[in-house]
């Protein structure tokens, strides 16, 4: 069975990619949007390319943690191609081959909140 949550970003146009992008982001900004918070050491962070700067998300370690790390890394993938192509001006502040440290998560009113360190 094929995954419906693959997609190969290689073989996608800049158009097709710029349409699905919007999309993907509200995915992962709310894929966890119901769920609440009790114990921050259930949640780590990943990041998130947002135009020309880094946002963090938050996944828990055991509920879908899979699925939501598989749509972070393709929706990665889309913007390091949008980037490539359309070369927009960040200012130098966002190298792919850097690495970016996300801070441990807390839990704020019931949600749970991670932040890239600066």
């Amino acid at each position: 069975m094929e995954n419906p949550n693959f997609c190969n970003v290689k073989d996608l146009s800049i158009e097709e990619i710029n349409t699905e992008i919007p999309m993907r982001y509200k995915e992962i900004v709310n894929f966890y949007k119901d769920a609440s918070c009790t114990d921050p050491n259930q949640w780590f962070g990943r990041y998130i390319f947002s135009d020309c700067k880094l946002e963090a998300v938050a996944i828990h370690k055991t509920i879908r943690n899979e699925e939501i790390i598989s749509k972070v890394d393709i929706y990665n993938q889309m913007m390091v191609r949008k980037f490539q192509s359309e070369k927009p001006n960040c200012g130098g502040d966002l190298r792919f081959e850097r690495v970016f440290e996300i801070l441990p998560a807390q839990c704020e009113d019931g949600k749970p909140v991670v932040s890239v360190a600066r």
